[in-house]
């Protein structure tokens, strides 16, 4: 797109094509730009900017970090329906927050100058470290000015409700009902002694029958039996429950005269669509907490989430077998334990309905073989290759692997194999950096930057970890590159299966890499979509 410049003027003559094509494809067209170039579509004419706009301030999702994008964003539509706030990559943590607070001050500043702009606004996801009364500020407008706002979602603090959505203007057009916990961080001490009134009075007034997207950080069954009870079943089409190991007074907790046992008493179970479950437990507890049994029955579930649950084999594994149609999947059960091929879990992933159906996965998985490992035992350091392709075992294995990490293979016999492994295990190394961006979902929504780690500053790290080697040589950007090319290679064996074998699978997100499956005639491979730099596929 062309690019502009203060001493340039664009006109309908930059876009020649799309502008002999009818409004209505225009306007779809429009709708798959990112971001960058719908600000400079905006700069065309009074008409261009109006489909711009339209776009623009559609779905806006507040970051307070910087956002990755991909090569291969532009083609594949990756989250372009969401804007986002504009922040530099180098900041850390706390420059880019203070950055993104100044950002949301700019967004407030100009649906304030502009109401019609509030307008444009459809869904907003807020974001739990940005400045809490500057988003009050933003739900304010948006719940007073705009007439098309359907969805707040990721509401962290009550006030953001009671001050911000209640009694306001356009508020009872919400779709959607995030009640946030009395404390931002699990308490042991009791909320104060408004809190439970406060939910009842925004339950009251906001718990209709248009709701279609629930998140609660309460049990269900405590929340609808002992605060609020609807008189109908929610036809939610979204639901997500943090379970926290909040404290509420003596009453939430009792089972006396009790309406509901069962969520399907409460969700009425043809109409929800998505579940997302997220455990802040630092402990697994009882598996009720997550009540897997409780959503086998919900058999028109398409999205399942699942973050950081406990790995209950059988339970989950039947919650996945059980719908007809499931069309993305979400599983992480900590860092610590990873998926094994010999799991109920991964079988039901496997099973005959989630083969034709599924189209998103994002697993943790159990890699039998690695490139570096040692065997302490008899102080031997492995070294696999597990790539056969010319450009691993020509390139990657001989020059860099062997040529600059690992030259000298008995220099462990020195330092000890433990300190040895340490130092070469550039992998370990890599994941524990926090370079691979975070996404709720990387073909629908922003991918975060989680850390202020650059590529420059983790290859500078490791080649100071190694530095007192004397036979180790310093990596740089280009062996970056090719050395995570390598490692895309070495998981051919266990990639092979997800990409033959499931009919609609585009996206899977391995062990955080995100990766996109491409086609070209019958053939199918994976290309990660960061750090695909020269991707070549071995497949």
């Amino acid at each position: 797109m062309t690019k502009v410049s203060p001493d340039s003027k664009l006109s309908i003559s930059s876009f020649p094509i799309i502008g002999i094509l009818p409004t209505e494809l225009q306007s779809y067209i429009v709708f798959f730009l990112q971001q960058d170039d719908l600000i400079e579509l905006s700069l065309v004419s009074k008409f261009y900017y109006n489909l711009a706009i339209q776009q623009l301030y559609k779905r806006i999702y507040l970051n307070d970090s910087f956002i990755e994008t991909s090569e291969i964003n532009h083609l594949y539509r990756l989250a372009s329906n969401w804007s986002w706030l504009k922040l530099p990559s180098d900041l850390d943590i706390e420059g880019a927050k203070s950055e993104a607070n100044y950002k949301l001050k700019l967004l407030i500043r100009s649906l304030d100058e502009n109401l019609e702009l509030n307008n444009k606004v459809v869904e907003v996801r807020l974001n739990w470290d940005l400045n809490i009364d500057l988003q009050l500020i933003l739900v304010q407008y948006l719940t007073n000015n705009s007439n098309t706002i359907r969805i707040i979602e990721n509401i962290t603090d009550p006030k953001l409700n009671i001050e911000g959505v209640q009694n306001s203007r356009f508020g009872k057009n919400l779709t959607s009902l995030d009640l946030p916990p009395p404390y931002p961080l699990p308490e042991s001490d009791l909320p104060s002694i408004d809190y439970i009134p406060g939910l009842y009075k925004h339950l009251s007034t906001n718990l209709t029958q248009n709701l279609k997207h629930l998140t609660l950080f309460i049990d269900p069954l405590q929340l609808f039996n002992n605060i609020i009870r609807p008189n109908f079943k929610l036809e939610l089409e979204s639901f997500k429950l943090h379970c926290r190991s909040d404290s509420y007074p003596p009453e939430i907790y009792r089972k006396q005269n009790w309406k509901f046992f069962k969520l399907s008493d409460i969700f009425d179970i043809r109409y929800l669509k998505n579940l997302t479950i997220i455990s802040w437990f630092d402990h697994y507890p009882f598996s009720d907490v997550f009540k897997f049994d409780h959503w086998i029955e919900f058999e028109n579930l398409q999205d399942i989430t699942l973050i950081a649950v406990e790995f209950n084999d059988l339970l989950i594994s039947k919650l996945i077998r059980a719908c007809k149609n499931l069309k993305r999947l979400k599983l992480d059960f900590g860092n610590i334990l990873l998926l094994r091929e010999n799991t109920l879990i991964y079988r039901a992933i496997f099973s005959p309905k989630v083969l034709k159906t599924l189209k998103f996965l994002d697993i943790k998985l159990y890699f039998p073989d690695r490139i570096f490992s040692i065997d302490i035992r008899d102080f031997t350091f492995m070294f696999k290759e597990l790539c056969s392709c010319s450009f691993c075992k020509d390139h990657v294995y001989p020059n860099i692997l062997r040529g600059k990490i690992v030259r000298d293979g008995n220099e462990l016999l020195k330092v000890g194999p433990r300190e040895f492994y340490q130092k070469v295990s550039y992998y370990d190394h890599f994941f524990c950096a926090n370079l691979l961006p975070y996404s709720k979902a990387v073909d629908r929504f922003p991918s975060v930057k989680t850390s202020s780690e650059t590529i420059e500053t983790f290859l500078n790290a490791f080649n100071e970890l190694n530095s007192t080697r004397e036979d180790f040589i310093p990596l740089n950007e280009d062996d970056f590159y090719d050395l995570f090319q390598c490692l895309i290679h070495s998981w051919k064996l266990e990639l092979t299966p997800f990409i033959e074998s499931f009919q609609k699978l585009k996206f899977i997100v391995l062990n955080d890499v995100s990766i996109m499956i491409q086609n070209e005639g019958e053939k199918k491979f994976p290309v990660p979509l960061f750090y695909n730099r020269n991707y070549q596929t071995n497949f």
